[in-house]
């Protein structure tokens, strides 16, 4: 299995055909807090829906049906979950009977945001945007002097809409129309010039091309540095040449400690003189991967000059830099070195560190490694507490297991809070939203899907809010769209907006398909490829990714072949078939690399060479949680730190489970394959 774009795959088969509720798979205890809960969708509001939803993409491409329009609008008129969605329709059917600047004008003025329902905004935003570009095209049409008499103003009063980019390749036309330097490209010149110096944007290179400059614009453009991109490409090259040759002769063990040296001194000088004239960002990350090239290479000293130096301007990959900075302590085992440095040097500067979970832990870790641990003890527990579903927060419930000779579940539980939800029913619900969402989301239109769950999180009672956050989450998840389901789930959580108790882990955590991976799975902990599933697809069988897996497992159909020769790429989205071939491609994987979870998972995410090498270079610390952090791509180092917070969660709320060990190694009884 090689490295793909998850949300990506998934994302782009949900429109297809929705889940079988018959797989859904959710914890009786849900069932009973949901149980008179009743989201009936009639064929009516699937056709609205769909109808709307295609009204509303040819409109953004500036296409219109005036007799499809006409009818929506009639259907609207008819049914009241969509009550709020009417005005729309009126503001199109009123632009399309424009056809003189008067008619149009009046037609865009009476399309007036209302500031409160985000739903509305998009629409009307949408019909703004529609009617001026339609003003675009009838301004094409007069004549030469009563565009120069008559239409400044009003393309200053709606600046934000006709320069913006969606409305480019219509205001291309109209400064076609006019040669540089006549009245009329001087008049259209000035009211763009105003905004996007206003607005400090630069204009797109056909209108670039077509506008009369004023010497103010031109020094604008300067300072936007369109002249010397060439340049900053030129210089930025060079760095990359540099440090690619240094890590060329490292790979080759040509290059001696001293060599070493003088090599990241030149690379340190080169970037500082050209700094100014380099794409500061790129060139800062370029400089930070290099450094944790180094780093992973046990080349420490050289990588924390790379480090500091990014360090010193503050900016740019701050946090990032931070962590792979303490880190070369770290992983030598100089743990009292690297809490001294960030606490001496950095920790100030950080707004918030419980932000940012992998940082937080591991200076829990290092506190905890200098004995302090009253220190580490609150970090670990600030964690859960404010991280609830990171893998830090599983590793930190881990810690404080071992040092008070206590239960993870219990550990990680009471950090959470013990808050349980009542019945939620029909009669405390608004309904009409719930179907909407649930609507938006069969005809994947995701701004609907957003904004109407942005309206939701207004509610000012705390309690009726969190009921329409589960009500819409279990009724995604009982028709079988689990991604989406965990998308609501996790955004109302970042968002404050949900807590984390044991009922939103069994929305979170489904066992759909879970007695088929049982049967297939008895080599191993089914938990293993439960959890590997959700990862992969969300549970999704159609789903595909870019680079062509297929179905729960995500399975490219060469890897497919190995163990059924003659599979067909369209026999993989079988479930049946899928889950065989899989935990047999994971069995395989297991076998191959002595049963170390932390390597068949990363092979099954990157490919078996990858990981063989890896070994050798980046996998061979004596600490499995270094091992885990020095996996050199970042798809795969995520991959397999979401897989054990999978594994544990499924871990802990399954009923035949008991009590997880308070071991580092190891999640309940599924050993990671480490001696240490």
């Amino acid at each position: 299995m090689y490295l793909k774009n998850f949300a990506v795959c998934i994302i782009a088969i949900l429109s297809s055909t929705a889940f079988s509720a018959k797989k859904s798979a959710l914890n009786p205890d849900l069932q009973t807090i949901f149980s008179d809960l009743r989201i009936n969708i009639t064929k009516t509001e699937k056709n609205i829906a769909s109808d709307f939803n295609r009204q509303f993409k040819n409109s953004k491409n500036f296409l219109f049906s005036h007799s499809k329009m006409r009818n929506l609008q009639r259907k609207l008129a008819k049914n009241q979950t969509f009550s709020e969605y009417r005005t729309w329709p009126s503001f199109m059917l009123d632009i399309s009977k424009a056809n003189t600047l008067t008619s149009i004008k009046k037609a865009c003025s009476n399309i007036d945001l209302n500031g409160e329902n985000t739903i509305q905004n998009i629409l009307t935003n949408n019909a703004k945007y529609f009617c001026l570009n339609k003003y675009l095209s009838i301004l094409q049409r007069v004549k030469y002097r009563k565009f120069i008499k008559n239409q400044g103003v009003y393309l200053a009063q709606h600046e934000s809409y006709i320069f913006h980019p969606k409305l480019t390749k219509n205001l291309s036309k109209t400064f076609s129309l006019y040669a540089r330097d006549t009245k009329p490209n001087i008049a259209l010149s000035n009211a763009a010039i105003t905004y996007y110096t206003k607005t400090d944007q630069i204009p797109k290179k056909n209108i670039r091309k077509k506008i009369t400059y004023t010497p103010e614009f031109t020094r604008y453009l300067q300072t936007k540095d369109l002249a010397e991109r060439s340049t900053k490409h030129v210089f930025y090259k060079e760095l990359k040449k540099m440090m690619k040759e240094t890590l060329a002769k490292l790979n080759n063990s040509t290059i001696s400690d001293k060599e070493l040296k003088v090599s990241t001194q030149s690379i340190l000088n080169y970037f500082n003189l050209t700094l100014e004239y380099q794409p500061k960002e790129k060139a800062m990350l370029s400089l930070l991967a290099h450094g944790k090239s180094l780093a992973r290479r046990s080349k420490h000293t050289q990588a924390q000059r790379l480090f500091k130096r990014i360090l010193r301007e503050k900016s740019f990959h701050y946090d990032k830099t931070i962590f792979e900075h303490m880190w070369s302590y770290i992983s030598q085992g100089e743990y009292k070195n690297a809490l001294a440095e960030l606490e001496t040097n950095y920790l100030k500067s950080i707004k918030d560190p419980t932000n940012n979970s992998k940082l937080y832990f591991w200076l829990g870790l290092m506190n905890f490694k200098a004995g302090n641990e009253a220190r580490s003890s609150k970090i670990f527990k600030d964690l859960i507490s404010k991280n609830p579903l990171s893998y830090y927060a599983i590793l930190s419930s881990k810690v404080l297991s071992k040092d008070n000779d206590a239960d993870t579940k219990n550990i990680y539980l009471s950090h959470i809070g013990t808050k349980k939800y009542r019945s939620i029913a029909n009669k405390n619900i608004n309904i009409n939203a719930l179907k909407r969402l649930s609507l938006w989301n069969t005809v994947n239109n995701n701004t609907f899907f957003r904004s109407e769950l942005k309206n939701i999180y207004k509610y000012e009672d705390p309690k009726l809010l969190e009921n329409h956050i589960l009500a819409i989450a279990y009724h995604l998840s009982k028709n079988g769209y689990y991604l989406d389901s965990f998308k609501v789930l996790y955004s109302s959580i970042e968002a404050n907006k949900l807590s984390v108790n044991e009922s939103t882990l069994k929305l979170l955590f489904p066992v759909p398909y879970y007695a088929q991976v049982k049967s297939k799975t008895k080599e191993f902990d089914p938990i293993i490829a439960l959890s590997l599933i959700r990862q992969e697809s969300a549970f999704n069988r159609f789903a595909r990714s870019h680079v062509g897996a297929r179905g729960l497992m995500q399975l490219m159909p060469g890897t497919a072949k190995r163990f059924k020769r003659r599979v067909k790429n369209k026999h993989l989205y079988n479930s049946n078939l899928n889950i065989t071939i899989g935990t047999k491609y994971f069995h395989n994987l297991m076998n191959r690399y002595d049963n170390n979870l932390v390597y068949s998972l990363a092979a099954y995410n990157a490919g078996e060479g990858r990981v063989d090498r890896w070994q050798e270079t980046y996998l061979n610390s004596e600490s499995i949680l270094k091992n885990i952090e020095n996996i050199p791509y970042l798809e795969t180092r995520k991959y397999v730190k979401l897989i054990f917070r999978n594994i544990f969660f499924y871990k802990m709320l399954l009923a035949d489970n008991k009590s997880d060990s308070n071991d580092l190694n190891q999640i309940y009884d599924i050993h990671l394959g480490f001696d240490r």
